[in-house]
């Protein structure tokens, strides 16, 4: 398989939400894994979604689609899979708190979605089955949480949000920005900070992923029962992600 740059992205009403965002995101990292970009530009990516959109006879509430960037040759190639509606329109709150395992694995590349990201998170997924969970939380050599498959995720303790910096290993997504847009409308501390997997089931409190439709919160992991009160909290502001 070759390796190939993707995100998820949420639309409503075919319209893809934080299209430019995703693509400065995509074309980051293939300006630093190929030293060159795809030449399509914002306009024409959107008319490709929306158009894919409509031959699949979508709803035109909330769909997710997938775009992948792949380079062969010299050359870049655009593509869209998996069209998938949803019960939200925009971002909201998932409220479905799926229990969680821990699996340790490290990435390359691990700032961007790849198809290297997309085979660990199907990898986990499958791991999550076999031992009863809903979900596979990935950990660093380190012993650090890093993301929920491939959305970012963010422990809590009394109240403040921390999740890991990019620069140590955090996954770089728009997702990310836009939990940090949500915490301040909410009014909730959000720091860069290590994520010890040591501290469940004694310093933190929840556990948060945000996925390309919305926020959830982790029920339990690895048999630790999580709160969601601060989840709660940033439910009442979610919808003004748009």
């Amino acid at each position: 398989m070759s390796l190939y740059l993707y995100a998820i992205i949420n639309t409503l009403g075919y319209r893809p939400l934080h299209l430019t965002a995703h693509l400065h995101k995509m074309w980051e990292g293939a300006q630093t894994l190929y030293g060159t970009t795809p030449s399509q530009t914002e306009v024409e990516v959107e008319q490709m979604i929306m158009d894919r959109l409509s031959e699949e006879r979508m709803p035109r509430g909330g769909n997710t689609i997938e775009l992948r960037a792949e380079q062969s040759g010299g050359h870049w190639t655009l593509s869209l899979h998996n069209p998938t509606p949803t019960i939200y329109e925009g971002y909201s709150y998932l409220s479905l708190r799926p229990s969680a395992v821990i699996i340790n694995h490290e990435l390359p590349f691990s700032r961007w979605r790849t198809s290297c990201s997309a085979l660990t998170t199907e990898f986990g997924a499958d791991f999550a089955e076999r031992q009863e969970a809903g979900v596979a939380i990935r950990a660093d050599r380190n012993g650090n949480f890093v993301s929920c498959g491939d959305n970012p995720l963010f422990c809590v303790r009394n109240g403040v949000v921390y999740t890991l910096p990019v620069s140590s290993g955090g996954r770089d997504s728009v997702e990310r920005d836009l939990m940090f847009r949500l915490c301040a409308l909410a009014g909730v501390p959000i720091i860069e900070s290590f994520t010890p997997i040591d501290n469940l089931g004694g310093e933190w409190d929840e556990i948060i992923i945000f996925e390309p439709c919305g926020v959830r919160s982790i029920g339990s992991c690895s048999g630790y029962t999580l709160d969601y009160s601060t989840a709660l909290r940033l439910e009442q502001f979610v919808h003004k992600l748009l």
